[in-house]
Parts: C-alpha cells; sequence; structure tokens
C-alpha cells in the first residue's frame, strides 16, 4: 500500500483503501466538507437574463435563467419545473432575483414585470386581480408554457390565487 493509506476493511481477500488521516485534517480528505460542497455547487447562482414579450400589446419584461436567446425566440424553460414569480404593487420583478438564482440551476424560473410596473410598458397599472390574473395567463401563453408552479408576494399572491382558481389547467 502506498504511503499515508491505510485499510479500511477487507472484502474477500482484498484490502479496500481509505485515507489514513482525520476528515478535518488540513492535507487531507474532508469527506463532510467535499459533500458539503457538492450540495452547495448544485445550488450554484445561474446567471439571471432579461427580455421583453409582447403580451395583451404590453411591452413585457421579464428576468428568467438559462441561456440567452435572440429578441423574437422563446427561451428553454424545459430544465425542471417552470415557476412563474409574481411581484407586489408597486414593485418589479427584480424583487425575486435571488430565488431566480436559486432556483435556476434546476428549475426554469422566470419574474415579469406586470403592466404599469418596473421596465414593462404602461403608466398606470390594470384594473382588477382579475384583469392582472388574465394577463399573467397571457404571459404564459406568450412563452409558450402550459403550465407552472405560480408564486406571488403581496398583490401578485392574490394574482396567483384567482389564477389558481380561475385558470386551474396552469397548475
Amino acid at each position: 500500500m502506498g504511503e499515508g493509506i491505510a485499510p479500511l476493511f477487507t472484502v474477500e481477500g482484498t484490502l479496500d483503501p481509505a485515507p489514513s488521516v482525520a476528515p478535518f485534517d488540513e492535507g487531507g480528505f474532508n469527506l463532510v466538507a467535499n459533500g458539503q460542497k457538492l450540495v452547495a455547487e448544485s445550488f450554484a447562482p445561474m446567471p439571471t437574463q432579461t427580455k421583453y414579450t409582447d403580451v395583451k400589446g404590453y411591452a413585457t419584461y421579464y428576468y428568467y435563467s438559462g441561456a440567452t436567446t435572440l429578441p423574437d425566440v422563446v427561451p428553454d424553460f424545459s430544465r425542471g419545473r417552470k415557476i412563474l414569480f409574481v411581484h407586489g404593487a408597486g414593485s418589479n420583478g427584480h424583487t425575486w432575483h435571488r430565488q431566480i438564482e436559486a432556483f435556476g440551476g434546476k428549475h426554469s424560473p422566470i419574474a415579469l414585470d406586470l403592466p404599469g410596473h418596473g421596465r414593462s410598458a404602461g403608466v398606470e397599472g390594470l384594473r382588477t386581480v382579475h384583469d392582472y390574473a388574465d394577463f399573467v395567463a397571457a404571459f404564459l401563453d406568450a412563452l409558450k408554457i402550459k403550465s407552472a408552479v405560480i408564486l406571488g408576494h403581496s398583490m401578485g399572491g392574490a394574482i396567483a390565487m384567482d389564477l389558481g382558481l380561475r385558470h386551474a389547467a396552469r397548475r
């Protein structure tokens, strides 16, 4: 056996090598930290991309995780689950940037700027939560998304609930 390696146990006459150093020795194998590093790397932030799409005559700005695409090409949202984040009144989709980065490694997170918010068109918002829910359904259609997990904060939560009640096929 090589220097610094001792047998761990024998199986049918063969020796299985194992590190002879303590798990937290500076120069050795840190089995706990290596495992934690692998888990952390699986949640490594994905860069957030942005684009516009036309929804009901509104230039709608959105954030997503994944590869950039040409202006009229819908990004690839096939990774994991499609997750749509809906912001509250007076806010914008950037509110969700940390969630987009965190979920982007394994899923397809998206956050939009609702009409009259952030970088989307319009100087006034829509009149009712129903109108916003219908707008979000049209936004999903524009991105060719049949169903998604919908998450919302404040007014965005009300929009998500209305969308779930009136557009149940989206769930």
